[in-house]
């Protein structure tokens, strides 16, 4: 057996948070791992440059209009002749959560994000600016993005952390960050070795169609439906105008459920 073998109950909850680290550290630490991430985003930005030196952000706060949390930012020097112009990209990474709407301001989370950049590249702080989003692929697949500048898959990372040729502790380390990144795609890893319960198992199953129909709900099958699942829940993802956001969570507990009307 070896230490870092492929096994669920090393990871009993992986969260968004922990995927910003994952996310931060490849950025700041592999060029591997930039040379796959980067050339998109240049594309998208028109730039066909040589990247000088650059910085990684994590968990940025702003306020404003464009209040909320910058999940990951890089800014990047450009050596474009005569002088080196910076540009910036900003990352909200998503595991499952629904877009956060600001009641007050009437803007969408992807609107803030680009309202931020817009502002950045109106003050002459950047040549230009990208707003992408990183998320698992049936996150993409249900989700708006028609607000972002470019989407990444979390399938997408995990192959982007395959290393060909390397071996001894850079190679164990891959493997856990893999594992780490499949274990919050699987529903946090705390399924992987527990008894479905058949109360769950039953209540997905007669959402199933649902899910199907309705994909804007987010409705995000966990494998395993474990005995001690507190919840259920179904998230309702609505882009402003429009009615307030709404979630609907199945308390297995209590037997009943729980409607939560955002603002």
């Amino acid at each position: 057996m070896s230490w870092c073998d492929d096994n669920s109950r090393s990871f009993p909850h992986i969260n968004e948070r922990a995927l910003d680290l994952i996310l931060l550290e490849e950025l700041r630490c592999s060029e591997h791992f930039r040379h796959r991430f980067l050339p998109p985003i240049l594309q998208v930005l028109g730039v066909e440059v040589e990247v000088g030196r650059g910085a990684v952000y994590c968990s940025l706060e702003r306020t404003g209009d464009t209040a909320g949390e910058t999940d990951i930012l890089i800014e990047m020097l450009l050596n474009v002749t005569p002088v080196r112009q910076k540009c910036g990209v900003l990352i909200e990474n998503k595991l499952i959560a629904p877009f956060s709407d600001r009641v007050k301001t009437g803007l969408g989370q992807a609107k803030r994000y680009l309202r931020e950049r817009d502002a950045k590249i109106a003050s002459g702080e950047w040549a230009a600016g990208a707003v992408v989003l990183v998320a698992p692929q049936v996150y993409l697949n249900a989700a708006s993005t028609r607000d972002f500048d470019l989407t990444f898959s979390y399938e997408d990372v995990l192959d982007w952390l395959i290393r060909p040729g390397v071996d001894g502790e850079l190679s164990t380390r891959l493997d856990h960050k893999r594992q780490m990144i499949s274990a919050a795609l699987r529903g946090g890893g705390r399924s992987g070795d527990r008894t479905a319960d058949p109360r769950v198992v039953q209540l997905w199953d007669l959402y199933e169609h649902t899910a199907i129909e309705f994909p804007d709900l987010l409705m995000r099958r966990t494998r395993g439906e474990p005995t001690d699942s507190y919840s259920v829940p179904f998230e309702w993802i609505k882009e402003s105008p429009g009615p307030a956001k709404c979630s609907a969570y199945h308390v297995l507990e209590r037997g009943n459920v729980d409607i939560l009307i955002g603002g």
